[in-house]
């Protein structure tokens, strides 16, 4: 009992406000930024995830149309002020996952982001806390490089890892995917192994390509 009162307080604290402080996830990012390039860090889900998931993403989630793989994000996309700056962060991050080991992810249940006519749907992580490691390990790996590591007011502390399966819904379609992920019998519980985390990166007005592959270097 006293192991699950202290997961809780965990949780509590990590979650604290997390709900008020999505409500603006899509305005962090101005439009002129957009057009900049940008980089950011992802787990990639197992194929398994994928083939189970994508049925759902390929009709509410834009980053399906994109090319995009299922994924978990680690470092939100931001802002790359100098396309030369990619060595020296590719540098960093093969340097900071060599003292990693894989870990297991699991997921169960889906969740929401509520922003009116830009809602989000995603499948729950069980246990953050290894992947909120994850995201503090490349955060401080990139601070080396990075002004404050590029970081944005939905990480660090506000981190809430999450796989997405709906984004930019108006109302109508939040009300049917939820519809269909409570009757059409979608398995929305998975477990992979994280080994690797993906550099993308994404130049002025191109699509989103996959730079770096950093696999863990403990086992």
């Amino acid at each position: 009992m006293k192991e699950k009162l202290t997961k809780v307080e965990w949780w509590r604290l990590r979650k604290k406000s997390l709900s008020d402080s999505f409500t603006g996830i899509f305005d962090a990012v101005s439009s002129s930024d957009r057009k900049q390039p940008q980089f950011a860090l992802v787990v990639y889900s197992s194929p398994e995830v994928s083939a189970a998931v994508d049925v759902i993403r390929c009709r509410y989630d834009p980053a399906f149309k994109a090319g995009i793989q299922t994924h978990i994000t680690i470092k939100r996309p931001a802002v790359l002020s100098n396309l030369a700056l990619l060595p020296a962060m590719t540098t960093a991050l093969k340097t900071a996952t060599q003292n990693l080991a894989p870990f297991r992810v699991e997921l169960e249940g889906y969740g929401l982001f509520h922003n009116p006519g830009r809602h989000v749907v995603f499948i729950k992580v069980r246990d953050e806390r290894p992947l909120y490691n994850l995201h503090k390990s490349v955060a401080q790996a990139l601070q080396k490089v990075l002004p404050n590591a590029g970081l944005d007011q939905f990480e660090g502390d506000h981190y809430h890892p999450h796989l997405t399966i709906g984004n930019e819904l108006d109302d109508l379609e939040l009300a049917v995917i939820e519809y269909e992920l409570k009757s059409s019998g979608y398995c929305l519980n998975f477990s992979f192994t994280v080994s690797e985390v993906a550099l993308l990166s994404q130049p002025s007005n191109q699509p989103w390509e996959t730079t770096s592959i950093f696999t863990f270097g403990l086992k």
